[in-house]
């Protein structure tokens, strides 16, 4: 599991994508059978979606591995429908019971369609923060829609 110290070392290496001001306090949970950490990083004033936000949840296994991730660009405030605030997002949220639900690189699964969470493809290459944030910094940097 990252530390508190290699999280903020991580959020401090994209100071351009921020919205000036802000700060990112990464929170680790500690539950009895995991830690979960959570990161709202709030982006640049995106000229398309206006105020929006990056939000990490990873939840680790107590020897430290991975479990559970979700990477959320949407945007701040939310709205109550999630599709709504619904930019792109990538987990590995199984679908082994639902077929018609499942990717061929399930579990990971990227919800691709902004606006519209009901739409996944394959996730091969976003499995951590980095990557997220490497995937969203384009879209953020040229105030350009979502489009992959």
């Amino acid at each position: 599991m990252p530390s508190r110290y290699s999280l903020q070392k991580l959020i401090d290496k994209y100071p351009h994508l921020y919205q000036k001001g802000s700060r990112h306090n990464p929170n680790v949970e500690n539950k009895p059978d995991a830690y979960i950490v959570k990161i709202t990083l709030h982006l640049k004033h995106h000229p398309i979606y206006g105020k929006n936000r990056l939000k990490i949840t990873e939840t680790h296994y107590k020897d430290g591995s991975p479990k559970k991730y979700r990477y959320q660009w949407e945007l701040n405030p939310p709205s109550l429908d999630k599709s709504d605030s619904h930019i792109t997002a990538w987990e590995n949220e199984s679908h082994e019971d639902d077929p018609a639900n499942q990717t061929k690189s399930e579990p990971h699964h990227h919800h691709h369609v902004p606006f519209d969470r009901t739409k996944r493809a394959e996730n091969w290459h976003v499995r951590d923060i980095e990557a997220a944030i490497k995937e969203i910094e384009p879209f953020v940097l040229k105030g350009i829609a979502y489009t992959k």
